[in-house]
């Protein structure tokens, strides 16, 4: 009898460790398939998102492209009135330009200043007397106008060069533009001091052009270029030309 009891024991033991391995084994069974459906549903959405990401993307890229499919448009924008510029030769203007957005617009004139509008409402903001002139009538002017960099041509064959800043602070949420006129150093592109028609002007750092029309058939150039040595700047050369045999015909602008 003891033995059979023996048996009977050692079979309960092992049914026992049976049905704990099948509840292990369905245990791990299901913490697999839910790892399964996690990673499922994770790999779904990344993707999912993915496709949304890129649609998103394209949808932006079709946006901002879209109007260079279309026929281009010009609508007017202000108007400012030249006669409200001072001085002689008000209502006609040497040089124009713009500030970047487009809420002042200055005019050089033939009076020798720099006058600044308001585009909103049209008003003179400002009335700017060019000095280095010394008193010589402007007669043309050259703007370049990604830089608002200009220059006026004289009566007396000289070249003052002016660089028009304008600046932009924010104040309790209004923008508000100020603008400055600082003058460079006048140059005497023409000894002869006959006057300037037309002309084209480029300054970059340490040297400057200037190309001139003092005459239906004569052309100028001069360049300055900043000479400098171990111990800084060491004054400027000068490079003069005359282009006059260049011309086939009169310059007319």
């Amino acid at each position: 009898m003891p033995e059979i009891q023996e048996i009977e024991k050692q079979t309960e033991e092992h049914k026992a460790q049976v049905r704990l391995y099948a509840a292990e084994k369905k245990s791990r069974a299901r913490g697999k398939q839910l790892a399964d459906q996690t990673a499922r549903v994770v790999i779904t959405a990344g993707g999912i998102a993915i496709i949304i990401s890129i649609a998103a993307i394209l949808f932006v890229i079709a946006t901002e492209t879209l109007p260079l499919w279309k026929s281009p448009v010009a609508q007017p924008g202000p108007t400012i009135s030249l006669d409200l510029a001072a001085g002689e030769g008000a209502g006609h203007a040497l040089a124009v330009g713009v500030d970047e957005y487009q809420g002042i617009a200055y005019v050089v004139t033939p009076a020798g200043a720099v006058d600044f509008f308001s585009l909103p409402d049209s008003h003179l903001l400002q009335h700017y007397e060019i000095t280095a002139l010394r008193d010589q009538r402007p007669t043309a002017a050259y703007r370049d106008g990604i830089h608002h960099a200009v220059a006026v041509g004289t009566a007396g064959g000289a070249v003052v060069p002016l660089k028009i800043n304008f600046s932009v602070d924010f104040r309790d949420g209004k923008r508000t533009i100020t603008q400055e006129v600082k003058e460079g150093r006048p140059l005497q592109v023409d000894p002869q001091g006959r006057p300037i028609t037309a002309l084209v002007y480029k300054e970059e750092e340490g040297k400057l052009a200037v190309a001139a029309v003092v005459s239906p058939r004569a052309l100028l150039f001069f360049a300055q270029k900043e000479k400098t040595s171990l111990l800084g700047p060491a004054g400027m050369d000068e490079y003069r030309a005359d282009l006059s045999a260049a011309l086939k015909a009169d310059v007319t602008a």
